[in-house]
């Protein structure tokens, strides 16, 4: 799953380099596709309430769809100053909150060495965010196919957009796990994509679509 998330966050980081399509847009075009894709199979699998999902758990999905929307925007936003290896590191903190979040919410299961391995996993953050306080001041970096600069202030935004991001994605997945069996993988799908779609097109048009750190 991880491979194909890569692969998307990759053609994210390309299509605002070399097209510079807004974060809103690229969601919105995402999860519209997702949609489409998820009541195709389910009306051809004849899958229960395809479009709003089971009584018991709507509201689940909805929560799921808002935290979805601050993840996908979180770690798309980033890659306007992040190289996309970083952005990727960052991403793959997120399964280390959920295992801790689960711990504390669902009383799952917590070992010693997932502490330690979320211990330095908060350790690569801060190498890539190369704080001014232990790494010094420096002069930016540069990146992309146009030499784009980037200073260390917007490099911190970048990270500190990415962590919400992770944030928004530990609480996605927890909520995935708290509804389990009650709903369908697809349908677990379709009432937060159609919300992610709403809330893009919305921020679209009332926000600038060039949102930036400074």
């Amino acid at each position: 799953m991880k491979c194909f998330f890569s692969v998307i966050n990759t053609l994210v980081k390309l299509l605002q380099d070399l097209v510079l399509i807004p974060v809103w847009q690229l969601i919105a075009i995402r999860m519209a596709v997702t949609w489409v894709g998820c009541i195709t199979y389910m009306r051809w699998a004849k899958t229960p309430h395809p479009f709003l999902g089971p009584p018991g758990v709507r509201l689940l999905l909805c929560a799921r769809g808002v935290v979805g929307f601050g993840g996908l925007y979180g770690m798309y936003n980033s890659l306007k100053y992040l190289s996309l290896s970083d952005a990727t590191v960052l991403s793959f903190i997120s399964p280390v909150l959920v295992g801790v979040l689960a711990a504390i919410l669902l009383k799952e299961k917590y070992t010693k060495a997932e502490a330690l391995t979320g211990i330095l996993s908060l350790g690569g953050v801060v190498l890539i965010a190369k704080p001014s306080f232990l790494f010094g001041k420096t002069d930016g970096e540069t990146f992309g196919p146009e030499a784009i600069a980037v200073t260390p202030e917007q490099r911190s935004m970048a990270v500190g957009t990415a962590m919400i991001g992770v944030i928004c994605s530990a609480g996605a997945y927890l909520i995935i796990r708290f509804i389990g069996k009650r709903a369908n993988a697809s349908v677990s799908f379709v009432i937060p994509t159609f919300i992610l779609y709403v809330r893009a097109k919305v921020c679209a048009i009332c926000v600038s679509s060039h949102l930036h750190y400074s």
